[in-house]
């Protein structure tokens, strides 16, 4: 009833990561700083993972819910961390890569291509709510007006994604203050209904969800719409990282 009334041509934008990054640069939306893109076993081999001072992401172009994203936070010589201090070697770089090429992580489409782009460090703000990994917030934006939004923190059962599919945990927003309300744990929320799913304090903890004030909420909301209204979805997901110094 809803993503219906999404033309196909604006649909595009949602297909491929690619197309939605260098579409939004065009309309001065800030995305992450794009490292490289690889379409072929020979731009991977010929690929240079030295070149890259600091952290980065490696994805699918065409994936979905966090499915295939690797994100490395550090590297020491020839070994890489990711963000959960796992340790990987430049040929497992390379495996994740080809992975991706063959098409292992792609939902859609016949032409899989690898992005490896700027990891994005986690705002202070939020810093201690998230167990690992970089928090987002998701606005979901209805015919040019905000309808929704959550703040989506990464667990170590996420493995450090934003995903709520993955086991992420969701915290709502209330639109006229900025401030969450109550929250959903991803690994429970698809499997229970009603207020048995609801949070109010963190896991394991008896820090309270509500009350937390998102920084920058006015923006947030600002960009979500201006990005609805460049690519002309009626309904659309923004996923809104909050950089701590951009």
């Amino acid at each position: 009833i809803y993503t219906v009334q999404n033309s196909y041509k604006a649909k595009r934008y949602g297909f491929s990561k690619l197309r939605a990054k260098h579409f939004l640069q065009k309309h001065q939306i800030q995305v992450p700083q794009l490292y490289a893109q690889l379409s072929s076993l020979d731009e991977l081999r010929e690929f240079d993972w030295h070149t890259i001072s600091g952290g980065f992401a490696i994805k699918p172009a065409n994936g979905v819910a966090g499915s295939g994203i690797m994100v490395i936070k550090r590297r020491r010589g020839d070994t890489w961390f990711d963000i959960e201090n796992n340790q990987f070697s430049q040929d497992d770089l390379y495996l994740h890569a080809s992975d991706i090429l063959d098409g292992q992580y792609s939902t859609w489409g016949s032409t899989h291509q690898v992005i490896i782009e700027e990891r994005i460090p986690i705002h202070p703000d939020l810093e201690s709510f998230a167990e690992v990994g970089t928090p987002d917030i998701r606005v979901i934006v209805y015919r040019k007006i905000p309808a929704m939004a959550m703040l989506r923190l990464p667990t170590r059962a996420s493995h450090g994604r934003a995903n709520l599919h993955q086991g992420a945990i969701a915290l709502g927003i209330d639109f006229g203050t900025g401030k969450t309300t109550y929250g959903v744990d991803g690994n429970t929320a698809y499997s229970h209904f009603g207020n048995r799913a609801l949070l109010k304090t963190f896991p394991n903890s008896d820090v309270p969800i509500a009350g937390l004030e998102i920084p920058f909420w006015d923006d947030v909301l600002k960009i979500a719409v201006r990005t609805a209204n460049a690519t002309g979805l009626k309904y659309m997901g923004a996923d809104i990282f909050l950089h701590p110094e951009k």
